[in-house]
């Protein structure tokens, strides 16, 4: 399925052809004459696809240049990239998580900590934590011949839980390590133990602690796309549950880009817009924002939101998504009034819709992700 502005020429090769309102492609192949019999079709990958749909939109059955002649990531689209590769590129996989409070709360706490090797936890730490919240979903671990919700079973399925952010390569195995000269604690990765350990602190050696516990770290690419510092949020996790949501949507065919910076000059390597969401939902070409608090949409006299209109009315998307994960004093609903404003007279009116990101809950703290049996 595809956009109504697709470039048919990018696809099949040879023949004439357009998307029709099912958002599926027709082309024409002549009856008779010394035409080509075949038909080759090259399925575009999404990133591939918005080239096309954001430089060449086709307009009235024809292609035509908008002003953005070229595009390309930037720091926080590399980042989101890394994220979601880190999770396989499933977004089902990445909502199991961050839709789950215990999981999002323990990740926050290990962006967060202060403490010495703060940002890795024991899975002690990790079973004792969710002791603590069982009650709050009426669950009282009891007797392993009585219930499956025992302590045995629970420290089953969070150990495989565990073991299972380890092989995606979110939760980084290790071990905090006291050193015996200069009693500073830092945490090792599990390629650095040896008999003997150099401090990161007096760069001394020290004898490596005898059965010492796993401690596991959070890694940097899911860190650094919660939180741009230890209590600065970074708009990425928005932009990622957005896209979990579109995806969630889909029926049929599901596209998407990270961030993509857009430039109206070949010389200059300064952007003139950005996009925060750019994705294709059942041939639905969506643009959007996504902020982490709704306040961030009227700042600078609506700049976000202006600079979003100018986009669309380039590139003609079917529908803007404005997204946050905070709504401050009903802000949201009021970016959505002032984009309407915006579009107000114009020949061409996008569908814009919002999106309140749900916080995070103690649904599934029964599942298997907590309980192996």
């Amino acid at each position: 399925m595809f956009p109504l502005t697709t470039g048919t020429g990018f696809v099949v090769k040879a023949f004439t052809g357009r998307v029709n309102l099912g958002r599926e492609l027709s082309i024409v192949v002549p009856s008779q004459g010394n035409g080509p019999a075949d038909a080759t079709i090259e399925l575009p990958t999404f990133p591939q696809q918005l080239r096309q749909l954001v430089a060449l939109p086709v307009r009235h059955g024809q292609l035509t240049h908008s002003r953005f002649l070229d595009q390309g990531p930037h720091d926080s689209s590399n980042r989101l990239a890394a994220f979601i590769s880190i999770f396989n590129q499933d977004f089902t996989l990445i909502e199991d998580f961050f839709d789950d409070k215990f999981w999002v709360d323990t990740f926050e706490k290990l962006c967060s900590s202060e403490a010495l090797a703060g940002d890795a936890i024991l899975f002690d730490e990790l079973v004792a934590a969710c002791r603590t919240v069982l009650p709050q979903r009426g669950i009282v671990l009891g007797d392993r011949g009585a219930t499956f919700q025992n302590e045995e079973n629970l420290r089953l399925g969070l150990k495989r839980t565990v073991q299972e952010l380890c092989g995606y390569g979110a939760l980084l195995p290790g071990f905090k390590l006291k050193c015996s000269h200069c009693s500073s604690i830092f945490w090792y990765p599990l390629k650095g133990a040896a008999e003997a350990v150099q401090c990161n602190g007096c760069l001394r050696d020290f004898a490596f602690p005898v059965e010492q516990p796993f401690a596991y770290k959070l890694n940097n690419v899911v860190k650094n796309n919660m939180f741009q510092s230890r209590t600065m949020r970074d708009g990425n996790l928005t932009v990622m549950r957005t896209l979990a949501y579109l995806y969630r949507h889909a029926r049929k065919s599901f596209g998407f880009s990270p961030q993509v910076n857009l430039y109206d000059n070949h010389h200059s390597n300064r952007p003139c817009a950005e996009l925060d969401i750019a994705a294709m939902v059942d041939g639905q070409f969506i643009i959007g924002e996504a902020k982490h608090n709704s306040a961030a949409f009227s700042a600078d006299n609506n700049k976000s939101l202006r600079g979003l209109v100018e986009v669309a009315k380039e590139i003609y998307p079917d529908q803007i998504i404005l997204a946050c994960y905070e709504d401050q004093h009903g802000k949201l609903a009021r970016a959505e009034r002032a984009l309407i404003h915006l579009f107000n007279r114009w020949e061409y009116q996008p569908t814009i819709s919002t999106l309140m990101i749900h916080e995070p809950d103690y649904f599934n703290l029964t599942g298997y992700r907590y309980f192996l049996h």
